[in-house]
């Protein structure tokens, strides 16, 4: 179910008032039967999985708890990441590992099992073994009942797209958690308005001029590549902040509190740095769950580059099981690894240093959007060939886009400079509170008359 369609906004009104008819123990009931009914609209089946996921890491959870020894631990806690893990290699990866098995040209070829993939599985996966490994590492206690572990995995706005909450986080929020104040439901809308904005407004336009360019990248010249794969960059953030930002928005709404993912990503001042702004709550899952238990830094600066290359191998094949996402993830990691061989940033201006950061992120985008592996080639070589014939035909349009997108970038620079943070103080702080419903009124109005066609979050498919 889309944040941005009617069906959402009919949902929406029954979750609002069932919030508000309900108290304690029955509303986050409410919550777990609601989430599940957002769940199920994609495809009913796909609602076990999440069902399941989540009666086996409460289980293991109370075991974990109780366990008194550290080998009865390690013991529920493989259960809980066999279990996990293992819905997700055989629901995301078995396809992928078959094609590859039978690309290798042996007598015996195996059927291609042809699963659909369960709408947010990599994300409800994450929040759960964040369950289970903090209980693992002593770092939080168990969750007080069922219905609260439920509501914190299934919890609608983060379930199908993030940002990847941490138990820890969330739980002790679900039994405190105070709806509709009016000051955090103000917040909320603004937040839930800019993110209709960046979704339906930009990243759904910029989509209709992306997509024909990585379809077929053979059929247009470098600087048109290089237009798109700038468009792309533009669009895949709208998109996916722009999600974080309703969710973050529904959720101050309904009483919690969700942690930023996005913060100026594109203004970071070294990859490193990108990585700390961008999709951060995975950034930092990945770094306390996957990255310090592989070792993290604390050895030599070999085994730390091979940990970053692991980790971000890892970070790939999570984003998707194609062989674009596994060269994307080994992309970053590898310009991980130089940053902590070179340390440009020592070096060079800082705003040198944005610039060239920010030519990395788009090209490794072009990776990341390429609908095949032969595709990485193609675009790459006309994307480096200023001299090849035909490299400047560009539509008239795309130039307008460009300027466009340009002057987008320089606006978005001055608030940067400014320091503004919406969740501190808001988007029109300074005006009286009705003033202020009344102007996200008129912007959700506005977006509606200008939203492009509908379509999905980009991020609906991990």
């Amino acid at each position: 179910m889309l944040f941005h369609t009617f069906e959402f906004f009919v949902f929406l009104l029954l979750f609002v008032a069932g919030t508000a008819l309900l108290r304690g123990q029955p509303r986050v009931w409410f919550y777990v039967g609601m989430s599940y009914v957002f769940y199920a609209a994609a495809y009913p089946p796909h609602l076990l999985l999440l069902i399941g996921s989540t009666a086996v890491d409460y289980a293991v959870g109370a075991r974990l708890a109780r366990a008194e020894t550290t080998a009865a631990r390690r013991l529920w806690l493989t259960a809980s990441l066999a279990f996990n893990l293992g819905l997700l290699g055989v629901f995301k990866y078995s396809g992928f590992l078959v094609q590859g098995f039978n690309a290798l040209g042996l007598p015996l070829s195996l059927p291609d099992p042809e699963l659909r993939l369960p709408i947010g599985i990599s994300f409800y996966t994450f929040h759960s073994l964040s369950y289970t490994i903090d209980l693992y590492r002593r770092a939080i206690p168990p969750a007080r009942s069922l219905a609260e572990y439920a509501c914190f995995v299934a919890l609608f706005p983060h379930l199908v797209a993030g940002p990847i909450l941490r138990a820890g986080d969330l739980l002790p929020q679900i039994a405190t958690h105070r709806p509709f104040e009016r000051e955090a439901t103000v917040r909320g809308m603004e937040l839930c308005l800019v993110g209709f904005f960046k979704k339906a407004v930009i990243a759904d336009h910029l989509a209709r001029f992306v997509d024909p360019v990585f379809a077929a990248p053979a059929e247009h010249g470098g600087a048109m590549i290089w237009i798109a794969a700038l468009l792309f960059t533009a669009q895949i953030y709208c998109d996916f902040s722009g999600y974080t930002d309703i969710a973050r928005g529904l959720a101050r709404i309904l009483g919690f509190r969700f942690p930023q993912n996005f913060r100026w990503p594109y203004f970071s001042e070294s990859i490193q740095d990108f990585w700390r702004r961008w999709h951060m709550s995975l950034s930092f899952w990945i770094r306390d769950y996957l990255y310090v238990s592989l070792g993290g830094s604390r050895g030599s600066l070999g085994r730390t580059l091979l940990n970053l290359l692991v980790t971000w191998l890892l970070v790939g094949l999570w984003h998707g099981a194609a062989v674009t996402f596994v060269l994307w993830g080994l992309y970053n990691g590898l310009l991980l690894a130089l940053g902590r061989l070179l340390a440009p940033g020592r070096f060079l201006p800082r705003w040198l240093c944005i610039g060239a950061t920010l030519a990395l992120v788009v090209f490794g985008w072009t990776v990341f959007r390429a609908q095949a592996t032969a595709d990485i080639a193609v675009l790459w070589g006309r994307m480096l060939a200023p001299w090849s014939a035909g490299f400047l035909d560009v539509p008239a349009t795309y130039l307008g886009l460009l300027g466009g997108l340009a002057l987008l970038y320089v606006l978005h620079g001055l608030t940067w400079r400014r320091g503004y943070d919406p969740e501190r103080g808001g988007i029109l702080p300074r005006l009286p509170f009705a003033w202020r419903a009344a102007a996200v009124t008129l912007g959700a109005y506005a977006i509606v008359l200008l939203a492009g066609d509908t379509q999905s979050f980009i991020y609906f498919a991990f």
